[in-house]
């Protein structure tokens, strides 16, 4: 039996921001998108395991290019110092962010895979699709930072961006 250890879990909704801003509504709830970065984000789960942390957030399409990602990200780890380790997991897409989530807190048996190369027959997916949306991942230790993005949402090669450590 696996054991996962998952110190705080928090939900977005949990926080209150100044920066913030309330748009559309979720199950009666309000999402608020952050405005304290240079591109709008919503913070979805923060999920902090010892002094490593996890953040899923939601950003529109339009921000996943080096010019807004780099300084997003950058805002991002300052925001979230305390941490020694982050990564932080970006999607444009709602529902494959939700299951990205949902693998993060309940892994899957990879006998069970259901997504295959060209996601038609996802069936109940364990993992978000490759494609088809736009995606970055977020990471930092103690002696490198970088990220992986998506230049063309309809291909899952990923571009690589250091920001500190091996170029």
């Amino acid at each position: 039996m696996k054991q996962y250890s998952v110190a705080v879990i928090l939900i977005v909704l949990l926080f209150s921001s100044a920066n913030g801003q309330a748009t559309n509504k979720r199950h009666g709830e309000k999402w608020v998108i952050y405005s304290d970065c240079p591109s709008p984000y919503e913070l979805v789960v923060l999920s902090v395991t010892h002094t490593l942390g996890h953040l899923y957030i939601l950003a529109d399409g339009k921000y996943f290019n080096e010019r807004d990602l780099t300084p997003l990200f950058k805002c991002i780890s300052k925001k979230y110092s305390e941490f020694s380790g982050l990564r932080v997991t970006l999607y444009s897409d709602r529902k494959s962010l939700q299951i990205a989530i949902d693998n993060h807190f309940r892994p899957p048996d990879p006998e069970i895979e259901t997504v295959d190369q060209d996601c038609s027959q996802t069936g109940l997916p364990t993992k978000p699709c490759p494609f088809g949306y736009h995606r970055a991942t977020y990471y930092r230790d103690v002696d490198r930072e970088f990220y992986d993005y998506l230049k063309d949402p309809n291909w899952p090669a990923t571009t690589r961006v250091y920001l500190k450590g091996q170029k």
